[in-house]
């Protein structure tokens, strides 16, 4: 595939000049992507929040009674089971263990998804069981509706974002040689910019997958391309007068 052939290229020194010869497709192709990768995170914990809202509906029926007060819950304590795991409604601070939902004291926890419970006041649209029950109707009536909607607004403002980045560092890097005297092309920095900043996104997302934090300075691995690519530039001539 001619799209593969280019990331060869990136790992071949020699062979940078000839990114010139990069389809503009192939880098809004490279756009698409890294927003794609960047989106996957945010629509994973969307998941987790319907993975929430859907565990709660097996057992909708046996919410117990209950008041968010002051940012805190009051009211009755039970455990519910679901094919999730337990649902515990307590006044007190427990630690998650094995349940899937705790609404504790001061906030909810959520097996896989937070590491300290998130305060009430994520949560405000409910206050009560009440509450609690319609959000859990709303919920399910169009889950992957949402999560389809929210994908997509996701992917098109991580792919705006990266476009906007990378445009912005075209921009800076080929004024930067210019101003050197290099022989210089904007759209090439451009299309070595999409495709160096595709590898490390890869491995952003993997890492953000297994521990959970945001490593951007994995993100320097695509100096070693830029400099390279630089060095690759050549110098103008300087024309020599005639006395």
């Amino acid at each position: 595939m001619d799209y593969l052939k280019y990331f060869k290229r990136l790992l071949k020194f020699e062979k940078y000049p000839l990114f010139r010869t990069v389809p503009f497709k192939y880098l809004l192709l490279n756009i698409l992507i890294i927003g794609i990768l960047l989106s996957v995170p945010y629509m994973l914990s969307f998941f987790n929040t319907n993975q929430f809202g859907n565990a709660l509906s097996e057992v909708k029926d046996e919410i117990p009674h209950f008041e968010i007060k002051d940012g805190y819950y009051v009211g009755d304590e039970k455990t519910l089971t679901t094919s999730k795991g337990r649902i515990v409604f307590t006044e007190e601070s427990l630690p998650l263990e094995d349940a899937f939902i705790i609404f504790q004291h001061q906030g909810i926890q959520i097996h896989n998804m937070t590491e300290d419970y998130l305060p009430y006041s994520s949560f405000n649209k409910f206050n009560n069981e009440n509450d609690l029950k319609q959000y859990i109707d709303t919920h399910t009536k169009s889950t992957g509706f949402f999560f389809a909607v929210y994908s997509i607004i996701q992917i098109i403002v991580m792919a705006a974002f990266s476009f906007t980045l990378l445009l912005l560092l075209s921009f800076i890097l080929n004024k930067i040689a210019s101003m050197r005297n290099k022989r210089t092309d904007y759209m090439n920095w451009f299309k070595i910019i999409s495709y160096s900043f595709v590898i490390p996104t890869i491995l952003f997302t993997i890492l953000k997958l297994i521990t959970g934090k945001e490593l951007w300075f994995i993100y320097i691995i695509v100096l070693i391309f830029l400099i390279y690519y630089d060095k690759k530039l050549p110098v103008f001539k300087k024309k020599q007068t005639i006395k």
